[in-house]
């Protein structure tokens, strides 16, 4: 499924930023919150890389960490930080 939203946010972004900010950052940040579930599933790991990465690439890694801010804690900023690096 994430694999189908990068697909859909890469011909949205630039129409439509603020709604791919809207819908596609809050699942980022879910993603970020729980991840002992994405560390038991390889896949769903290599997943959320490549989803983060996505959105690094519309946003910039500098405006994607501002806003993850006020979304996440120290730790999974600094989880963030590391998949999108």
């Amino acid at each position: 499924m994430l694999l189908n939203m990068n697909k859909i946010i890469r011909s949205l972004y630039r129409n439509k930023p603020k709604q791919v900010e809207v819908t596609a950052l809050p699942i980022l940040w879910e993603l970020m919150k729980s991840p002992s579930q994405t560390q038991s599933d390889a896949e769903l790991r290599r997943a959320t890389r490549e989803y983060a990465l996505m959105l690094r690439e519309c946003f910039g890694e500098k405006a994607l960490l501002e806003i993850a801010n006020g979304h996440l804690n120290p730790n999974q900023k600094k989880s963030l930080e590391m998949l999108i690096k």
